[in-house]
């Protein structure tokens, strides 16, 4: 992922990705390549905004 995110790993079809300015990990469920949920579009969204302070 861009923006500075580590992917951390994650069960299954989950990943969880970790900034050091992003206070909770963010987790993205889902194969990779398939299409975002909504949710997970703003909260990826909130994340990026959350690590550019």
């Amino acid at each position: 992922m861009q923006a500075g995110f580590t992917n951390r790993g994650g069960k299954g079809s989950h990943r969880n990705f970790v900034h050091p300015h992003v206070a909770k990990p963010l987790t993205v469920s889902g194969k990779t390549g398939s299409d975002a949920k909504h949710y997970q579009e703003k909260s990826v969204e909130r994340a990026i905004e959350e690590s550019k302070s």
